[in-house]
């Protein structure tokens, strides 16, 4: 709730995927799928904070001192996109920061506002261990434009992943972008509204929620899972979004992706069950019971009353041949719900498994 909330703030938007934007002179409003074609290419994403003028840049212009080395991180990126010209001057003492992130990010950025001191970070993007971030390289090379910046393009090319390639081979074939159509839908403001530091963020995080429910509806995974990790690298504890991303990778095959998707899950909400779930019940599908187990494990650990949980865990004490334990994790379900019809029925086919093989 407090996500939408910011994000209504910030950007004036009522409902969720279909909202409207404030548009430009003698345009109410601007449907955000009519926003999103209007780009110059498809790979684009939505442009959504552009649509929040000054107020967001300059609402998250003291997250750049914080001793914070995220809070500056998310802050450096999210300046690129605000569109606010001025935001360049604020980032330039960034790439002198101490931590590679914070470089990284304040040069995107800057590159993003058209200022070539970013270009060398923007590059280096491209060889970045995360493939959202390799995009939004390609995205700064892009906007920046030159025949310097289209030369760096080129030549990083080969060796990238497949979603990071096509995204390059679009740009170079887009190339140049034309200052007109960087930030075409952008909305200035005047006197920037007053909004918490907490709350700027909040709003971008929903903005990007909204965009990966975009590119889902149009299919296309990788820029959902893109706009994912955006997400989780501006909330961390978005469990949804880590998960989210697990399924549609082990859905197209890219296994090893899926579960180390699951693991930064983990490693990064450790108290929380539903990463534990998720990995466990993957496994589960996946004829690895064993495997899955531990992970069943913990999240019946962290939240005891949730059936989930523990009847995934009693499917895999089964299939390891577990018929004491797995009866154990049934009855449980039905103390805590004496009706729950498939819990009744597995406990009696569990028992009347275990009592033939008492008689054989």
């Amino acid at each position: 709730m407090r996500w939408t909330l910011a994000l209504v703030v910030v950007l004036g938007l009522s409902g969720a995927c279909r909202a409207s934007v404030p548009g430009g002179p003698g345009d109410a409003t601007l449907d955000l799928w009519d926003l999103a074609d209007s780009r110059p290419a498809a790979w684009l994403p939505l442009p959504i904070l552009v649509q929040a003028g000054d107020a967001f840049a300059v609402s998250l212009r003291p997250c750049l001192t914080s001793p914070s080395i995220p809070a500056r991180a998310r802050a450096a990126f999210l300046m690129g996109e605000s569109a606010y010209p001025k935001a360049a001057c604020w980032l330039k003492p960034l790439q002198a920061d101490g931590s590679r992130l914070v470089r990284l990010m304040a040069g995107i950025s800057l590159a993003r506002l058209g200022d070539e001191t970013g270009l060398p970070a923007a590059a280096a993007a491209l060889t970045s261990s995360r493939s959202w971030q390799r995009y939004y390289g390609v995205l700064a090379l892009w906007t920046l434009g030159g025949e310097r910046a289209r030369r760096l393009a080129e030549e990083s090319a080969s060796g990238q992943p497949a979603f990071v390639a096509e995204c390059l081979r679009q740009a170079l074939h887009d190339w140049p972008v034309g200052a007109k159509t960087r930030f075409s839908h952008r909305r200035p403001v005047e006197a920037p509204a007053t909004l918490a530091e907490d709350d700027a963020v909040l709003a971008a995080v929903n903005a990007f929620i909204m965009e990966s429910d975009w590119w889902w509806h149009r299919g296309v995974y990788d820029q959902v899972i893109r706009a994912n990790d955006v997400v989780t690298f501006l909330d961390p504890t978005a469990v949804e979004q880590y998960t989210n991303s697990a399924w549609l990778l082990w859905s197209m095959g890219r296994t090893a992706e899926a579960i180390g998707e699951y693991h930064r899950c983990i490693r990064q909400n450790p108290r929380d069950p539903h990463g534990y779930y998720y990995l466990g019940t993957y496994y589960l599908q996946h004829d690895q019971p064993a495997a899955g187990m531990p992970y069943l494990q913990k999240a019946v650990e962290l939240e005891p009353e949730n059936p989930l949980s523990r009847r995934a865990l009693a499917h895999c004490l089964e299939k390891i041949g577990h018929l004491d334990e797995a009866l154990a994790q049934w009855e449980t379900i039905l103390k805590l719900n004496p009706t729950d019809g498939a819990a009744l029925h597995n406990r009696d086919r569990v028992r009347k498994e275990l009592e033939s093989r008492g008689k054989s």
